[in-house]
């Protein structure tokens, strides 16, 4: 199991990384959508 895992971290590292990259705008899109959704409460 712990293999599989490992094979996936690797398989995904480039993936997380592009994420990580984008995260600040990520979140900064999610926090304007929340904003404009005021239905929704933290």
């Amino acid at each position: 199991m712990k293999e599989e895992m490992v094979v996936g971290l690797e398989m995904g590292k480039e993936e997380l990384e592009e994420l990580l990259k984008n995260l600040p705008q990520i979140l900064k899109e999610l926090e304007q959508y929340i904003t404009d959704n005021n239905s929704y409460s933290l």
